[in-house]
């Protein structure tokens, strides 16, 4: 197995969003890396539901994206942590936490997880 293989299904991306559509899809967009990356979006109580195929079409990552809706807005830590209830159940090596309107510089998890992967008594 080379290094590109072991990158697959390394890292799971949590995004809490509420009422942020337009900062949410930018977010996805700047995601730019060389491999499979899942992400997860709790959505908190928007007013106005998601457009999961328009979110989906603006990644251009190969990957997965998964959608959780809460019925009301408890609050970014609530909906934070049902992100990571999510990932919990799942096997994934790495977690990165985004806010919905961060943009991300090209290859950014890829360095960071080379760092880790570098510096394992930094973890």
């Amino acid at each position: 197995m080379n290094k590109r293989q072991k990158m697959d299904k390394r890292l799971i991306i949590t995004i809490p969003h509420y009422n942020n559509s337009e900062g949410l899809t930018r977010t996805i967009k700047s995601i730019n890396e060389s491999f499979e990356i899942d992400i997860i979006i709790t959505d908190d109580g928007s007013k106005n539901k998601l457009n999961e195929k328009a979110i989906n079409s603006s990644f251009k990552n190969n990957g997965r994206i998964f959608f959780k809706y809460l019925d009301k807005n408890y609050g970014v830590g609530i909906a934070a942590n049902k992100c990571l209830e999510f990932v919990k159940k799942s096997n994934y090596k790495y977690v990165a936490r985004l806010d919905a309107g961060d943009i991300c510089y090209k290859n950014k998890f890829s360095k960071q997880i080379d760092f880790l992967e570098k510096n394992k008594k930094v973890v």
